[in-house]
């Protein structure tokens, strides 16, 4: 079986410079910047430790949901399982190269705060691992909740690792992490996709054919990126879906 990265080689064609740059913050606590389309996930996970067991964190189920299903249909190297209070599912694979559990990290953080206004301890409540998905979409208070934890377990005291990685990165958020590397990842020709209902409309590429609406094509038309390349040509380097 590939590993992830003949996987994204074999998908894109390359790597682009920000994710061969991941690969040297392998296992190490990083902050990932940049906007949406520019390859932040599969840089978070060229920097997690081949065999890590990871606590995926994002704000939202509808995100979470997203997430499962993109990683399940691009990595079929990794095991994904996602859980919350809407949607529970997992694809596992045999000795895979990461374990992804995808959640929103309410419960977590509500354990991990109760112990320390009920019992004054301070105990571990996620896996050794830890990726803060879209960090700036959070509630203040699960942000406060989140930040503490990982000032309190980082340095030595149970996390392994923790990548931070966000479209925007506010200062406070680079301040909370002093310690973290800060990798920010230039945008690639990106041909970026919003779908309303049955509806495809084009986004982040200058040229007539946006103008176009995509009615129920999708389908029969673009449902591959073979299709895509074909018809956008090679300047673009990969499209996303939102």
């Amino acid at each position: 079986m590939k590993n992830l990265k003949e996987t994204l080689i074999e998908r894109f064609g390359k790597l682009n410079e920000r994710q061969e740059e991941a690969l040297l913050f392998n296992g190490r606590n990083v902050i990932l910047h940049s906007s949406t389309g520019s390859g932040k996930t599969e840089a978070a996970l060229l920097a997690l430790p081949t065999g890590s067991s990871v606590d995926w964190f994002l704000p939202t189920i509808a995100s979470c949901n997203f997430m499962y299903r993109r990683l399940v249909r691009d990595f079929p190297n990794i095991s994904v399982k996602v859980n919350t209070s809407q949607y529970r599912d997992e694809r596992l694979v045999d000795d895979p190269e990461l374990t992804i559990n995808i959640h929103t990290p309410d419960f977590a953080m509500i354990t991990f705060v109760e112990g320390i206004i009920h019992r004054n301890e301070y105990k571990m409540t996620t896996k050794k691992c830890v990726v803060i998905d879209e960090i700036d979409l959070y509630p203040k208070k699960l942000l406060s909740s989140l930040i503490k934890y990982v000032d309190t377990f980082r340095r030595g005291n149970g996390l392994d690792q923790v990548i931070v990685s966000s479209a925007t990165v506010a200062k406070n958020i680079i301040e909370a992490f002093p310690e973290f590397s800060i990798l920010t990842m230039e945008q690639p020709n990106v041909l970026r996709c919003k779908v309303y209902n049955n509806e495809i409309k084009i986004t982040g590429y200058e040229d007539e054919r946006c103008s176009r609406d995509y009615s129920k094509v999708w389908e029969s038309e673009f449902n591959n990126e073979e299709l895509f390349q074909e018809y956008f040509g090679e300047d673009v380097d990969y499209y996303s879906f939102d």
